[in-house]
Protein backbone atom coordinates (compact mmCIF):
# COMPACT_ATOMS: atom_id res chain seq x y z
CA UNK A 1 0.00 0.00 0.00
CA UNK A 2 1.56 3.38 -0.78
CA UNK A 3 1.45 6.23 1.55
CA UNK A 4 0.46 9.65 -0.54
CA UNK A 5 0.53 11.59 2.39
CA UNK A 6 1.84 15.18 2.56
CA UNK A 7 3.49 16.49 5.29
CA UNK A 8 1.46 19.27 6.75
CA UNK A 9 4.15 21.81 7.38
CA UNK A 10 4.88 21.33 3.11
CA UNK A 11 1.32 22.37 2.82
CA UNK A 12 1.67 25.46 5.05
CA UNK A 13 4.72 26.69 3.27
CA UNK A 14 3.30 26.12 0.25
CA UNK A 15 -0.29 27.96 1.04
CA UNK A 16 1.90 30.91 2.37
CA UNK A 17 4.48 31.10 -0.62
CA UNK A 18 0.78 31.03 -2.94
CA UNK A 19 0.04 33.99 -0.50
CA UNK A 20 2.78 35.84 -0.82
CA UNK A 21 3.03 35.62 -4.32
CA UNK A 22 -1.25 36.62 -4.54
CA UNK A 23 -0.35 39.59 -2.15
CA UNK A 24 1.33 41.94 -4.88
CA UNK A 25 0.11 45.17 -4.66
CA UNK A 26 -0.85 46.91 -8.28
CA UNK A 27 1.37 49.50 -9.44
CA UNK A 28 -1.07 52.33 -8.44
CA UNK A 29 -1.94 51.62 -5.47
CA UNK A 30 1.27 53.57 -3.63
CA UNK A 31 0.87 56.77 -5.68
CA UNK A 32 -3.06 56.83 -5.25
CA UNK A 33 -2.34 56.32 -1.32
CA UNK A 34 0.19 59.42 -1.53
CA UNK A 35 -1.82 61.48 -3.28
CA UNK A 36 -4.54 60.84 -0.48
CA UNK A 37 -2.33 61.70 1.96
CA UNK A 38 -0.73 64.78 0.25
CA UNK A 39 -4.06 66.15 0.03
CA UNK A 40 -4.64 65.43 3.76
CA UNK A 41 -1.45 67.15 4.44
CA UNK A 42 -2.19 70.08 2.17
CA UNK A 43 -5.47 70.70 3.48
CA UNK A 44 -4.45 70.70 7.03
CA UNK A 45 -1.62 73.54 6.04
CA UNK A 46 -3.35 75.96 3.56
CA UNK A 47 -7.70 75.01 3.91
CA UNK A 48 -9.99 76.17 6.46
CA UNK A 49 -12.05 74.11 8.35
CA UNK A 50 -14.18 72.70 5.77
CA UNK A 51 -11.76 71.89 3.36
CA UNK A 52 -9.77 69.79 6.10
CA UNK A 53 -12.78 67.86 7.21
CA UNK A 54 -12.99 67.03 3.53
CA UNK A 55 -9.92 65.98 3.46
CA UNK A 56 -10.73 63.81 5.39
CA UNK A 57 -14.06 62.31 4.39
CA UNK A 58 -12.02 62.21 0.86
CA UNK A 59 -9.19 60.13 2.25
CA UNK A 60 -11.29 58.06 4.50
CA UNK A 61 -13.24 57.11 0.98
CA UNK A 62 -10.19 56.90 -0.60
CA UNK A 63 -8.03 54.45 1.30
CA UNK A 64 -11.70 52.25 1.73
CA UNK A 65 -11.58 52.21 -2.18
CA UNK A 66 -8.02 51.15 -2.11
CA UNK A 67 -8.37 48.49 -0.08
CA UNK A 68 -11.77 47.18 -1.92
CA UNK A 69 -9.51 47.07 -5.39
CA UNK A 70 -6.69 45.29 -3.07
CA UNK A 71 -8.97 42.56 -2.31
CA UNK A 72 -11.09 42.49 -5.82
CA UNK A 73 -7.89 42.21 -7.42
CA UNK A 74 -5.56 39.62 -4.75
CA UNK A 75 -8.36 37.93 -3.02
CA UNK A 76 -7.05 39.02 0.04
CA UNK A 77 -5.93 42.10 2.38
CA UNK A 78 -4.19 42.50 5.72
CA UNK A 79 -4.05 45.66 7.69
CA UNK A 80 -0.85 46.99 8.51
CA UNK A 81 -1.67 46.73 12.25
CA UNK A 82 -1.83 42.83 11.68
CA UNK A 83 0.49 42.51 9.54
CA UNK A 84 4.01 40.15 11.09
CA UNK A 85 6.03 42.78 13.00
CA UNK A 86 8.42 43.49 10.46
CA UNK A 87 6.08 45.08 8.17
CA UNK A 88 3.83 46.29 10.41
CA UNK A 89 6.93 48.62 11.27
CA UNK A 90 6.56 50.29 8.22
CA UNK A 91 3.07 50.84 8.24
CA UNK A 92 3.68 52.10 11.67
CA UNK A 93 6.27 54.79 10.32
CA UNK A 94 3.71 55.96 7.52
CA UNK A 95 1.35 57.03 9.78
CA UNK A 96 4.00 58.61 12.03
CA UNK A 97 5.33 59.92 8.63
CA UNK A 98 2.02 61.53 7.96
CA UNK A 99 1.28 62.67 11.51
CA UNK A 100 4.35 64.39 11.24
CA UNK A 101 3.74 66.26 8.04
CA UNK A 102 0.34 66.83 9.13
CA UNK A 103 1.15 68.35 12.50
CA UNK A 104 4.07 70.08 10.95
CA UNK A 105 2.33 71.54 7.74
CA UNK A 106 -0.50 73.17 10.54
CA UNK A 107 2.86 74.51 12.32
CA UNK A 108 3.85 76.18 9.44
CA UNK A 109 0.30 77.59 8.88
CA UNK A 110 0.77 79.06 12.53
CA UNK A 111 4.31 81.04 12.04
CA UNK A 112 3.96 82.24 8.43
CA UNK A 113 2.21 83.05 5.24
CA UNK A 114 4.43 81.22 3.17
CA UNK A 115 3.01 77.82 1.27
CA UNK A 116 6.10 76.21 -0.07
CA UNK A 117 6.54 74.54 3.67
CA UNK A 118 3.36 72.84 3.39
CA UNK A 119 4.31 72.15 -0.31
CA UNK A 120 6.90 70.71 0.86
CA UNK A 121 5.88 68.67 3.88
CA UNK A 122 3.08 67.18 1.44
CA UNK A 123 5.32 65.87 -1.24
CA UNK A 124 7.37 64.66 1.39
CA UNK A 125 4.48 62.61 2.88
CA UNK A 126 3.80 61.50 -0.61
CA UNK A 127 7.37 60.17 -0.84
CA UNK A 128 7.43 58.57 2.35
CA UNK A 129 4.07 56.58 2.15
CA UNK A 130 5.77 55.50 -1.49
CA UNK A 131 9.07 53.91 -0.20
CA UNK A 132 7.06 52.75 3.29
CA UNK A 133 4.57 51.06 1.46
CA UNK A 134 6.97 49.60 -1.19
CA UNK A 135 9.25 48.32 1.84
CA UNK A 136 5.72 46.96 3.71
CA UNK A 137 5.35 45.00 0.86
CA UNK A 138 8.91 43.45 0.39
CA UNK A 139 8.67 42.72 3.84
CA UNK A 140 5.75 41.16 4.32
CA UNK A 141 5.85 38.60 1.61
CA UNK A 142 9.47 38.02 2.68
CA UNK A 143 8.04 37.43 6.02
CA UNK A 144 5.12 35.09 4.34
CA UNK A 145 7.64 33.49 2.54
CA UNK A 146 9.51 32.67 5.38
CA UNK A 147 6.73 31.68 7.67
CA UNK A 148 7.26 33.87 10.35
Amino acid sequence: MENNSVDPLTEIAAARSAAADRMVTPWWYAPIQAVLMGGVVLAYGLGGIWVRNASIVVFLLGCLLLVQSYKRLTGVWMSGLDAPKPARRWAIATGVGMAVCVFGAMAVREVTDEVWPVWALAVAAMVLTIAFSWMYDIALRKNLRAGL
